[in-house]
């Protein structure tokens, strides 16, 4: 699953994670909805509002409650299991 997330002021990283929890980053963009809509594409839908929505929000909230380290980021068990009640969301759009 693609995600986005903020990571400068002004810049906006579409990335995954791969089994070993490491960043590949796909692309960078200096706005929000472009980078809400090349996550949705990667993820297998087209410009939906709704899904752009959900990934609005679910950015938000992996901004606020992750831990940056280096390239990698550490999620704690509460932020785990909100992501797969996120990704569960996002697979009933598709």
């Amino acid at each position: 699953m693609y995600i986005y997330k903020r990571t400068e002021p002004n810049l906006w990283t579409v990335l995954t994670y791969d089994s070993n929890n490491v960043c590949c980053t796909d692309s960078d963009y200096t706005n929000r909805e472009d980078a809400a809509r090349r996550t949705a594409w990667l993820n297998g839908s087209s410009n939906d509002p709704k899904l752009i929505n959900i990934l609005h929000s679910i950015i938000d909230d992996l901004y606020s409650l992750s831990i940056c380290n280096g390239n990698r980021t550490e999620f704690s068990e509460e932020l785990q299991y909100q992501i797969s009640q996120w990704k569960n969301t996002l697979d009933s759009y598709q």
